[in-house]
């Protein structure tokens, strides 16, 4: 079993305040369908562009499969912000899940996908 960390946030994603408890149980579920051992989650701070607990679990990747966030309207807004936290993910061979969307990211075409989307 694959081992992954989870990522989640205590401001508003997407507009919507989430629990962190429901956040987790999203993940939780998503590891367990996808045969993935979730280690807990790291939680991003409340202040609006903070990215500091992200940075944390992409400092210690090597640890894990990937990362798995409970939605991708956690990642950065800015364009060249995101687009470096996913190139790296990519570069290190690792998996960036989005358990809410069911998505990941651990390739060009992936990415490109998210872009899209996004």
């Amino acid at each position: 079993m694959k081992k992954v960390k989870g990522y989640v946030s205590s401001r508003l994603i997407d507009g919507n305040l989430i629990s962190q408890k429901i956040q987790n149980l999203v993940i939780r579920e998503f590891c367990k369908s996808n045969n993935l051992f979730y280690s807990l989650s790291n939680v991003e701070y409340i202040y609006d562009h903070s990215y500091v607990g992200l940075y944390e679990i992409i400092e210690k990747i090597d640890e894990f499969h990937g990362i798995v966030a409970f939605s991708f309207h956690q990642l950065p807004r800015k364009d060249n912000e995101r687009n470096k936290i996913l190139k790296k993910i990519i570069k290190l061979n690792k998996i960036f899940y989005f358990a809410n969307e069911n998505l990941k990211v651990n390739d060009i075409n992936s990415y490109n996908n998210l872009e899209s989307i996004i």
